[in-house]
């Protein structure tokens, strides 16, 4: 899978890595994604807790960067290893072990798999992340369908409803740190403002 994005990120400026933390027993997986003109989306933390022996946290630890990074892709991930390693034993007991009757025949039809884990943005996501872009473009004095547009250029898509569900998770974290950053330097800029407007009502241009 890894090398799949690799070969598919050539060319498009896109760039991606992965940070890691193991804390009693407990880690901690999270991928980022970056591009050449310094555009930075950090994904949410995947937690998984073990049982704290080295191979527990070795086997959580390789499937929650392979299904973080997938997620981060919107992309399926490779055959579970781990998951059918634990599952391996019990499947040869049930081999060996003596039939006392014959099976009886399947009548519930197994339900399709769909190759995407990653379902597309729903709608409590759509208006959650309509609602960060209009407070953004409020807080900036520019235009919501300009700061949608600026976001799903990053990712080729046209419309926010082509976003999958763990795309527009990141688009609201981005959104959320944005507008804290905008609010922040709101006061130092209004601070300049009231200056401004007092040394103007007594007769003192700032013009040059």
């Amino acid at each position: 899978m890894i090398k799949s994005i690799d070969e598919a990120l050539k060319g498009t400026g896109l760039t991606w890595n992965q940070d890691s933390e193991v804390k009693n027993g407990t880690i901690r997986v999270r991928t980022t994604l970056l591009s050449s003109n310094g555009y930075e989306q950090v994904g949410s933390w995947l937690e998984i807790k073990t049982g704290g022996d080295p191979q527990a946290i070795g086997s959580a630890l390789t499937y929650a960067k392979r299904y973080s990074l997938g997620t981060a892709f919107g992309i399926n991930s490779e055959t579970d290893d781990d998951g059918e390693q634990s599952q391996g034993t019990s499947n040869r007991a049930k081999a060996t072990a003596p039939r006392t009757q014959a099976p009886r025949p399947q009548t519930t039809k197994a339900k399709p798999q769909s190759n995407n884990p990653d379902p597309l943005i729903s709608q409590p996501q759509l208006r959650l992340v309509n609602d960060k872009l209009t407070k953004l473009s409020q807080a900036k004095g520019t235009n919501a369908d300009a700061e949608a547009q600026r976001y799903l250029a990053m990712v080729h898509l046209t419309k926010l409803e082509e976003l999958t569900s763990s795309q527009a998770v990141m688009l609201i974290n981005h959104l959320d740190e944005e507008i804290k950053q905008v609010e922040a330097n709101k006061p130092q800029q209004q601070k300049s403002d009231d200056l401004d407007r007092w040394l103007e009502n007594r007769g003192v241009t700032t013009n040059v």
